[in-house]
């Protein structure tokens, strides 16, 4: 073979080979453009999904606001009668009716361990009373809804300073001395009520508690609930 058709023969094998480089060179830049192509189909779904997905979170915050709104503006059927300013005088009545008949059952044994006379006994009932009637009051004003935040905060510090100003009468009623024991009796009353409705269903069946063992319990139960870490 003679030199030149050798050098034809390699320069149209390089030509081969180059056409297939370049075949395979289009194929993957087809592949590329596919994949680009399924990426950016890809992506546009997407987009389209998260516009719609935020289109939705959008409805869903707006119907959750609305719902409050309704919900903040729906009232009670209590609290629109608590609106009724002879309503809420009757209810009064009835607090003072129920207050009064507890006090004079709960705290008998108090009145009695100090010895006090009919007019003392009469008089520091009717502080009892009065005190007991700031956070009945106070609770009306917050079932009918009368009041906003704000307001709520400043019935609760009016509610405080009432009490506390009742406090300081009964403190000067009572004395340095006793008034600790009332103190002490005031903070178990949730446990006197509690023992007195167990004393009440057990009558004088065989499980009656004697006086003794009725304090005794009270003492136990109040200790408990004082020593118990709320959380709220």
């Amino acid at each position: 073979m003679c030199g030149h058709c050798k050098k034809v023969r390699e320069a149209e094998a390089s030509i081969v080979h180059l056409r297939q480089e370049l075949a395979e060179t289009g194929t993957r830049l087809d592949r590329q453009e596919q994949k680009a192509a399924t990426l950016q189909t890809r992506l546009k779904d997407s987009r389209a999904k998260t516009a719609a997905k935020s289109e939705e979170v959008s409805h869903l915050e707006q119907a959750l606001t609305n719902r409050t709104q309704a919900a903040a503006k729906t009232e009670s059927p209590l609290a629109e009668m608590l609106k009724n300013p002879d309503m809420k005088e009757f209810v009064k009545a009835q607090q003072k009716t129920v207050l009064s008949g507890m006090i004079d059952k709960n705290y008998a044994p108090f009145f009695s361990s100090l010895s006090l006379t009919p007019e003392q006994s009469a008089s520091l009932k009717d502080l009892i009373l009065k005190k007991s009637l700031v956070d009945a009051q106070a609770g009306i004003s917050m079932i009918s809804g009368d009041t906003d935040t704000t307001a709520r905060a400043q019935v609760f510090e009016q509610a405080k300073a009432d009490k506390d100003a009742i406090n300081d009468q009964i403190k000067q009623m009572l004395g340095d001395e006793h008034y600790p024991q009332f103190e002490s009796y005031e903070k178990s009353q949730p446990e006197r009520v509690s023992i007195g409705m167990f004393k009440d269903q057990q009558g004088a069946g065989p499980g009656a508690l004697n006086p003794q063992q009725e304090e005794n319990l009270i003492q136990a139960l109040s200790q408990e609930r004082q020593n118990f870490k709320f959380t709220n």
